[in-house]
């Protein structure tokens, strides 16, 4: 009885611990073409840090050295590949939305980088680099803005003294060394 009870313990044991560590370190050559594209396109001067799939994701921590610094970065990928959250703080690549939706941050918010962006069901959720956090539509309309820690709905008669965003940069030429090696 004594062993019986040793062995379920054991497999019970072995069971819960596939669970917990069920994360996977991913080498950059195993990852999905897409994902290695994107890192190509948009983050071009970045070197992966480490790549995991866990839990039908894949989660990749990068890192940009900039005036002798070293800047951090995290993008988060479906299994399939397609980008679903990034976090940078020299900035997302704002290329990445869609027209309506930088058509409404140039309007209305001054020269404020986007150092987060998700998507979700309604659009995205974008933090900015005054730490204004904004959900907006795939068509440019502002559905919820939480500035100064305070949520509220947003109010177009207080956008009057806001400056214009900045346009995108159109340079594309440049490839990312840590991937090239793939």
């Amino acid at each position: 009885y004594f062993m019986k009870k040793l062995i379920f313990s054991l497999f019970i044991v072995m069971a819960l611990s596939g669970f917990i560590f069920a994360d996977k370190n991913v080498a950059l050559s195993d990852l999905p073409t897409t994902i290695t594209d994107f890192m190509i396109t948009y983050f071009s001067e970045s070197t992966v840090d480490y790549a995991e799939y866990d839990d039908g994701k894949y989660e990749i921590w990068f890192s940009v050295e900039k005036d002798n610094n070293v800047v951090k970065g995290e993008a988060e990928f479906s299994k399939r590949g397609d980008w679903k959250n990034l976090e940078f703080y020299l900035g997302v690549p704002e290329t990445l939305l869609p027209e309506p939706v930088l058509k409404t941050l140039r309007q209305n918010f001054s020269d404020q980088a986007i150092v987060s962006l998700e998507r979700d069901k309604r659009g995205f959720e974008l933090t900015l680099s005054d730490s204004t956090e904004i959900d907006i539509s795939d068509e440019g309309k502002i559905l919820d803005l939480d500035k100064e820690h305070r949520h509220r709905k947003f109010d177009k008669n207080k956008s009057d003294k806001a400056k214009k965003f900045k346009e995108p940069k159109q340079d594309s030429s440049a490839t990312m060394d840590s991937v090239d090696a793939l």
